[in-house]
């Protein structure tokens, strides 16, 4: 089942007792204009396509279930879903993702989720496309069959296992269209500009600076803040910690880095670091790499930096002794039981 061509789709759902002048149906002559123009790559295609899964979906849930178009528009969410199930469309998740070597990946199921293209496109309906944070999202889809009142496409759903990603997207596209309140959360994702707002960079008196401000950076409040290491080997931090709003995705919109975790700086020195990060689930590996760079490229003084190891729920009072053990804990000690020997007592 080939995605249909724009002529055949129109051809599918005109009628001369109805007008096509409904902005979900022009979305979708729009994105199948761009599906099938030159020169798309399977990423690009891959984004059309889950676009235009949430556009038909919301068709779905928001129309009549006697509209004569209906049939038309569940006959395209199954053509999306096959081709999404493709080696090429599966291939493009996977490049998504991230490199093969890069163990801090994004969650593909936050990273799919489609963001506003309805300016990029001119998309003319008032479909909202917004994200919401990995976890949020996987209880969703877990959670989807036990809901209670939905009726129609939305109670149909209710039917599907989730198998793979594009089954998590439909469900998701679902709690999109329905505006259910656990879909109301949107995740922010950094402009080049902004983020650039947020790098880190070393003076000449060794002390770190946030972009464009004069003094050495201090963590607000002695609070640790988010902390991004990207492919460049750049440093960026964020003080804004907002569940459901802000995350360690949104610095680079859920493409891989080299580490998430936490930073707190005083006067421009980092005194401490950790890995906790509940997107990215940094490894040891991971932290022992960034604590690695920190020392060699920054010159940073490992003896003035703490280091939290959120794998293995290890803290370290000193960086040192974290690279010189590879992160292996220090063995606890066994309590020594003195045996007391009474009279008569074998020995």
């Amino acid at each position: 089942m080939a995605i249909p061509t724009l002529a055949y789709w129109q051809r599918k759902t005109s009628s001369v007792l109805h007008s096509r002048n409904n902005p979900l149906i022009t979305d979708i002559d729009t994105l199948l204009t761009a599906f099938h123009s030159n020169g798309k790559s399977d990423t690009q295609k891959q984004k059309i396509l889950i676009l235009m899964l949430y556009i038909c979906t919301e068709w779905l849930v928001t129309k009549s279930k006697n509209n004569w178009r209906r049939r038309y528009v569940s006959d395209l969410i199954g053509e999306i879903e096959t081709e999404l199930r493709t080696p090429a469309m599966v291939n493009a998740v996977q490049s998504r993702v991230g490199a093969a070597d890069l163990t801090m990946k994004e969650n593909p199921i936050e990273m799919l989720q489609p963001k506003d293209r309805s300016t990029k496109y001119g998309l003319a309906g008032q479909t909202s496309f917004h994200r919401i944070n990995a976890h949020t999202a996987e209880t969703f889809v877990n959670d989807y069959q036990r809901r209670g009142n939905l009726t129609g496409y939305s109670a149909q759903l209710q039917n599907i296992v989730p198998a793979d990603y594009v089954d998590g997207l439909k469900i998701l596209a679902v709690g999109n269209a329905e505006a259910l309140h656990d879909m109301r959360r949107n995740l922010a994702y950094l402009s080049k500009a902004d983020r650039q707002q947020r790098q880190l960079s070393l003076g000449d008196n060794d002390c770190f600076y946030l972009h464009g401000d004069p003094s050495p950076y201090t963590s607000p409040a002695d609070i640790p803040d988010l902390c991004v290491i990207d492919t460049m080997e750049l440093i960026y931090v964020s003080s804004i910690k907002a569940a459901g709003k802000f995350h360690h995705s949104s610095f680079f919109s859920g493409k891989p880095v080299l580490f998430a975790g936490e930073l707190r700086l005083k006067h421009g020195v980092i005194n401490y670091i950790n890995s906790m990060s509940g997107h990215y689930l940094p490894s040891t590996q991971d932290l022992l790499r960034a604590v690695t760079l920190l020392r060699d490229k920054y010159g940073c003084d490992l003896t003035r930096m703490r280091v939290e190891d959120g794998a293995t729920n290890t803290k370290w009072a000193s960086a040192i002794e974290f690279l010189q053990r590879q992160g292996v804990p220090v063995p606890k000690a066994r309590p020594v039981i003195n045996k007391v020997v009474l009279d008569g007592d074998p020995i």
